[in-house]
């Protein structure tokens, strides 16, 4: 019985030298192939992030370079001045119900455009208190201020009336008009709807 069972183990040798590899032998080969592609991907990934990194950093300082200080960024000092000023005022269109707003001609280098806006005139609430003259006076003179405004904006060129460059008109507008009011005085100009075609 002894011979039978060692033969029994021989064939069992036997069978166990043509039978295919063990799991752990086909698994150390798989890792091995794993390895390299990991390895790859974590390199291409990295590539990726750095390439990212540099284009949103290179967007961004050229965004800075670019920026328009109108556009956003820290508010200038005079800008701070003018939103604490514009909170105390009070809306007044130069305008009629004939007339709401303002369509002229800019003759530019030979070349005619059309400008079609509605303007409005900030003055201090303050005036309210003191009575209805400085608005009464506003009312009245609405045809001698609209006028300023023709004179004012087709004297300029097309490049000076730009939303960009509007802050020059807005001064010389506000220095014109100031000069014919009596009772008061313009705070601010407000253009809305303004198109140049």
């Amino acid at each position: 019985m002894a011979e039978e069972k060692g033969k029994k183990e021989e064939k069992k040798d036997d069978k166990g030298k043509g039978a295919p590899p063990a799991e752990g032998a086909e698994g150390e080969e798989g890792e091995k192939k794993k390895k390299p592609m990991v390895f790859k991907i974590i390199i291409i990934s990295s590539i990726a992030l750095v390439l990212l990194a540099i284009v949103v950093f290179v967007s961004w300082k050229v965004a800075q370079m670019t920026q328009d200080p109108y556009s956003g960024g820290k508010p200038e000092k005079k800008d701070e001045e003018r939103k604490s000023t514009l909170k105390a005022l009070k809306p007044f269109r130069l305008g009629s119900k004939e007339m709401p707003d303002f369509k002229m001609v800019v003759t530019d280098r030979g070349e005619q455009h059309n400008l079609k806006c509605v303007i409005w005139l900030g003055y201090s609430k303050d005036y309210d208190k003191k009575g209805q003259d400085f608005f009464n006076e506003l009312t009245d003179r609405i045809p001698m201020l609209r006028e300023i405004v023709y004179r004012v904006i087709g004297s300029k060129d097309l490049e000076a009336l730009q939303i960009k460059n509007l802050d020059h008109v807005e001064e010389e507008l506000l220095s014109r008009m100031n000069e014919v009011l009596e009772n008061g005085s313009i705070v601010d100009i407000m253009f809305e709807e303004y198109i140049i075609q």
